[in-house]
């Protein structure tokens, strides 16, 4: 640091080259200084005074490291760039994705034959699509990168190569490709069996594949089954919640799936579930370990509740609520996950506001439909099959006779508005299932009138 200002009080500056070296040093130096302050927030963990004191020391290098003009040192524009795309991702400004794609893109472009910077620069951009809700265009671009990373003459590592068919798998699940995807991450599993977070992007994937084509259930289903077997004796606490996971979905998403009355010990959760929230009613870091199976467990009452014993309102209402804020926290970085609580909830809310007459369930349920849609970009393949569930719940909502004229025109509407989303966004071959529903809620609406 004192050699930097030495050299500009001697007015070195001016001097292309010497200029670059001032910059390059100036780089290392506050990424050096950042990598630091961040090692030592994770020490100070159980400090959360400290642990704040050092985490805003390191944003204030970065920061530093933002206003710096004419970067060229491969390393600080990588770490510059994770920096922009923190800001960015989960919940934060989104313009900062681009910043962050202009660091990586640099980075990637003068260091060829480094395949961190080019794994970089491709969960840049898939990031970017998803969630930042650029073009789609960009998913290509992010596949050819990590295409040269896999190939067997990039001579990738073990890690480079997992991360590399784990971003491929989103990729491909984002482009509907749903064979590559699990291929995909198929091979990140058996390269780091231990990693919870690429057998999630299987599962997310193999859901999706499930829920827009009804052929696949059944052989969906099988490998689900298949996955929780293989996970479901090892002693990690996270892997072993993974097996229950898949078991449950794997019994609920076939078209022959059954009501289990006790669906809540299946998966591993209280079995007094939702009376009693368990974990799901202490903070977000306690509650999000079962956040992810107390989901099965409500898409398998949203499924089945009329053939399950009864359940209070109140109690599914605290569930929901609970299940939202936990998903919606810091703590939690799965934006798709947040997605489907978000929709999965609602669907629950509509009908509870179907059977209670309830106006504050109906708002909620809306808020939270429209929440989970506008997470993800317009063009993700299983969007249209969330209109169509959202659709139809609005339209026996807006049926309900008990409810007011203007309460049911308005959930109509509602309804009206999600089918012609469902439809616009379906697959060619999907979209004339879409005209019965349509008619109907058109009808619906002309006899209030």
């Amino acid at each position: 640091s004192q050699a930097l200002d030495l050299a500009r009080k001697a007015n070195l500056v001016g001097n292309k080259r010497i200029d670059n070296y001032i910059t390059m040093h100036e780089g290392w130096m506050l990424c050096g200084k950042a990598g630091i302050f961040n090692w030592l927030s994770q020490k100070n963990s159980f400090d959360p005074q400290s642990e704040a004191s050092y985490k805003a020391r390191a944003k204030e290098c970065f920061e530093e490291l933002g206003r710096i003009e004419g970067l060229r040192d491969v390393y600080s524009l990588a770490q510059r760039g994770k920096f922009y795309e923190d800001l960015a991702w989960p919940h934060g400004d989104l313009s900062f994705y681009d910043k962050a794609k202009a660091d990586f893109f640099v980075a990637q472009e003068r260091a060829p034959k480094n395949l961190k910077y080019k794994i970089s620069y491709a969960r840049l951009l898939y990031k970017a699509v998803a969630f930042g809700k650029q073009d789609a265009a960009n998913l290509q671009i992010a596949k050819m990168r990590l295409e040269e990373v896999v190939a067997p003459a990039a001579k990738a590592d073990n890690l480079e190569l997992t991360e590399a068919h784990n971003y491929l798998g989103h990729i491909y699940r984002l482009m509907r490709e749903y064979a590559k995807a699990n291929e995909s991450f198929t091979v990140a599993n058996t390269k780091a069996p231990d990693e919870a977070l690429f057998w999630n992007g299987r599962l997310e994937a193999l859901l999706d594949d499930a829920e827009v084509n009804s052929g696949r259930r059944s052989a969906v289903a099988a490998e689900l089954t298949q996955i929780a077997k293989s996970l479901e004796n090892r002693k990690e606490y996270d892997l072993k919640a993974f097996s229950l996971r898949a078991a449950g979905y794997a019994k609920l998403i076939v078209d022959s799936a059954s009501p289990d009355s006790n669906m809540a010990g299946s998966l591993g959760l209280i079995a007094t579930l939702p009376a009693d929230l368990g974990e799901l009613a202490k903070d977000s870091k306690d509650a999000l370990p079962v956040a992810s199976r107390t989901l099965v467990w409500l898409e398998h009452y949203w499924r089945f509740a009329d053939a399950l014993p009864p359940v209070k309102a109140d109690d599914i209402r605290k569930l929901t609520d609970a299940l939202v804020k936990h998903v919606g926290s810091n703590l939690s970085n799965n934006l798709y996950f947040e997605a489907r609580v978000l929709h999965r909830a609602a669907l629950v809310r509509m009908r509870l506001a179907r059977k209670e007459n309830n106006v504050e369930d109906r708002t909620t349920a809306l808020a939270w439909y429209v929440k989970s849609i506008d997470l993800l970009h317009p063009q993700t393949p299983i969007l249209w099959k969330w209109h169509d569930m959202a659709a139809n719940e609005l339209f026996r909502l807006g049926s309900e006779s008990t409810r007011s004229k203007a309460d049911r025109k308005a959930d109509l509407t509602q309804a009206q508005l999600a089918a012609n989303a469902a439809r616009d966004a379906a697959p060619a071959a999907e979209k004339r299932n879409f005209q019965q529903l349509i008619d109907d809620i058109a009808k619906a609406l002309t006899e209030l009138k």
